[in-house]
């Protein structure tokens, strides 16, 4: 029994030496957990695929606006035309979307401009230039709110991607000849503003001089040589999607600045238009100033 009571003493003297080197020991740092990988805006990056063969981002991945992925095919330009098909409207869904909203908000801008449209909307290019990013937006309630329509329009919002967050951003329209080449995203081929001459030549095609080859959204071009700025658009509406009537051919364009004044937001009929007192505004096959119908490259 004194056998046992010594081991059992010793035991504890064994047992509180160690608690008092545990004590006198550096408690061990706590290692820092892993952080995901991020980029320069914060976006977390740990979860991009990297198969190249399979897939690509945006030339610039820190940019928010263009942190979606497609297909490396996708920023192909099939067409030679200097889009990429990642911008594109495939769908025939989609194509119907975005004339609808396009011809609705260039319309209604004729009739209830918001605030923010009339400081962007100071010519014919640039109601083009609003329309076309604002069909490209989601229309839900603070969209509305701040467009200020007394009209409700239930058409739904394309399904490809949303403005801002497009393949190319905010800079929308091209602004330089020759096919989409890799880099260009960042390099300055696509801006935010372009002029009427810009988004004729770089951002549409021409699908005839004649009113039948017209369809929502189309928009009509003339060249006046004699004028500083030539070239002038008008957005072919068809029937109106704001106040539906009796009218098929409806026009609205904006006469941008003459002679200093500011200029104003029209709609006429197309038929209308055809007998304008000054011949060189006729959009008609023996007019030589009007260049035909144009259609925007995203719907082609």
């Amino acid at each position: 029994m004194a056998r046992s009571l010594k081991l059992t003493i010793i035991g504890m003297v064994v047992i509180a030496l160690a608690g008092a080197t545990a004590l006198l020991l550096p408690r061990p740092s706590p290692q820092p957990r892993p952080q995901p990988s991020r980029d320069r805006k914060g976006a977390d990056r740990s979860s991009t695929v990297s198969r190249a063969d399979a897939w690509c981002t945006d030339p610039l991945p820190s940019a928010p606006s263009r942190s979606r992925l497609f297909r490396s095919s996708a920023w192909h330009d099939s067409l030679g035309d200097g889009l990429p098909d990642a911008f594109r409207l495939e769908s025939t869904t989609d194509h119907e979307r975005f004339r609808r909203w396009f011809s609705f908000i260039a319309e209604m801008q004729y009739y209830y401009p918001s605030a923010e449209a009339s400081r962007e909307v100071q010519d014919c290019a640039g109601l083009i230039r609003y329309a076309f990013h604002e069909a490209l937006r989601r229309h839900d309630g603070e969209w509305r709110r701040r467009f200020a329509a007394p009209v409700d329009f239930p058409v739904e919002d394309i399904e490809k991607y949303a403005y801002p967050q497009t393949p190319l951003g905010t800079a929308l329209f091209r602004t330089r000849p020759g096919p989409f080449a890799p880099g260009e995203v960042s390099g300055g081929a696509f801006r935010e503003f372009a002029d009427a001459e810009t988004l004729v030549r770089y951002n549409t095609h021409r699908v005839g001089r004649r009113p039948e080859a017209a369809l929502k959204g189309d928009l009509l071009v003339f060249r006046q040589p004699q004028q500083k700025q030539p070239y002038h658009t008008m957005i072919f509406l068809g029937g109106s999607e704001a106040l539906p009537d009796a009218v098929a051919d409806w026009i609205v364009y904006h006469t941008g600045q003459d002679g200093g004044q500011a200029g104003v937001i029209k709609k006429a009929p197309f038929r209308v238009l055809c007998e304008h007192p000054e011949p060189r505004w006729r959009p008609v096959e023996e007019n030589p100033n009007f260049l035909g119908f144009y259609r925007l490259n995203i719907l082609r």
